[in-house]
This record gives structure tokens, sequence and C-alpha cells, in this order.
């Protein structure tokens, strides 16, 4: 799990690496004609090497606080369950309802 913050929200959140790629996935497929902030893959070796584990959470920390600098996607729903939800299941929950809907889901 990473721990990581949003600015200007000043959200603070744990996630999983797999809890990243999903909320990419669902923004894709959600706002189809927007360019999404890139995703490092993650790798094995960031379960192990302690360097690795650091730049990734600084890559993280980026590719949120860029989602927030944009103002069609800080407005959606998936990006605020995302930072908001706190229990794990039902973030995956929500990720799979999200996978099946494939629309608008804004908060506005």
């Amino acid at each position: 799990m990473y721990s990581v913050r949003v600015l200007p929200a000043d959200y603070e959140c744990k996630r999983n690496y797999e809890d990243f790629a999903k909320l990419r996935s669902s923004l894709m497929k959600v706002y189809p004609g927007i360019k999404l902030p890139y995703l490092e893959k993650n790798s094995w070796l960031s379960e192990t090497n302690a360097d690795f584990i650091k730049k990734q959470k600084v890559m993280l920390e980026f590719f949120l606080n860029d989602i927030a600098l944009n103002p069609d996607l800080k407005n959606s729903r998936i990006f605020e369950d995302f930072l908001t939800l706190r229990e794990h299941k039902k973030i995956k929950r929500k990720f799979e309802e999200y996978e099946k809907m494939g629309h608008g889901l804004s908060i506005e």
C-alpha cells in the first residue's frame, strides 16, 4: 500500500498499485477523449526494492495531482471515491461498478 497526498484538496489516501491502475482504466472508459497522465507499470521488484518504492510513491502522487488539476476529471465521482473511500473492499466494489457502467459519473 502507498500512502499518497493529493494537493490542493489535501486528501491523503492509502491505495495499492492495482487501485491506481483501475482508476486510470475507469477514467479512460468514462472520459475517452481526455488525455490521462501516464502511470508507470509496476513490477515484482516494487515489493522488495526500497528505492523503487519511494520513486513509485512520488510518481503516483504526480499522477493523482495531474488528475486533480484537470477540470473535467477532478469533479468525477470515480476520482472522489478513489480519494475518500476508506475501506479497501468498498473501493474494489466501486471500481467493478465503474467498469460495467462506462458513462459520465460527475459529481457536479
